[in-house]
């Protein structure tokens, strides 16, 4: 038998807070082997849910995390460890995706506005193939920001 869990963020995912996604994928493997009679629990993880899996998988079986981003308290203890975890498509985190997507070239994060002109992505002059020591440097201003 095979059973689907979404998250109460489904089709909300800028609203996401992963530790309480984490804990809705608890409370199914919970109910799926207390409630339907599973005896083992194989989280398949696809795209975003490949996160999501390997960070559930991960705080059950060595819990760490205690709160939200926002500082809000969450209980990952409880959390009942799958019997196996497999990636298929797997997104690499909202954490690298963001940095890849930022604009290297703003200066002031109060100013959007305040630009490096050097770093300017959609500069008229800027030509594709992009140079390969621009794009590095335009790479390590996006991790600095």
């Amino acid at each position: 038998p095979m059973m689907a869990v979404n998250t109460r963020y489904t089709t909300n995912e800028p609203a996401l807070i992963m530790e309480r996604a984490a804990d809705d994928l608890g409370q199914g493997v919970r109910w799926m082997r207390e409630e339907l009679g599973f005896e083992k629990v194989i989280l398949l993880g696809f795209s975003g849910g490949g996160s999501l899996a390997s960070f559930y998988q991960s705080q059950a079986l060595s819990p760490t995390v205690t709160r939200t981003p926002a500082g809000d308290p969450v209980d990952l203890g409880e959390c009942e460890p799958a019997d196996g975890l497999v990636l298929v498509g797997a997104h690499p985190g909202r954490a690298r995706v963001l940095r890849h997507w930022i604009d290297a070239a703003v200066t002031d994060e109060a100013d959007p506005y305040a630009t490096d002109p050097d770093l300017d992505l959609y500069a008229p002059d800027r030509t594709v193939p992009l140079d390969r020591e621009w794009v590095s440097a335009y790479r390590d201003a996006q991790l600095a920001r």
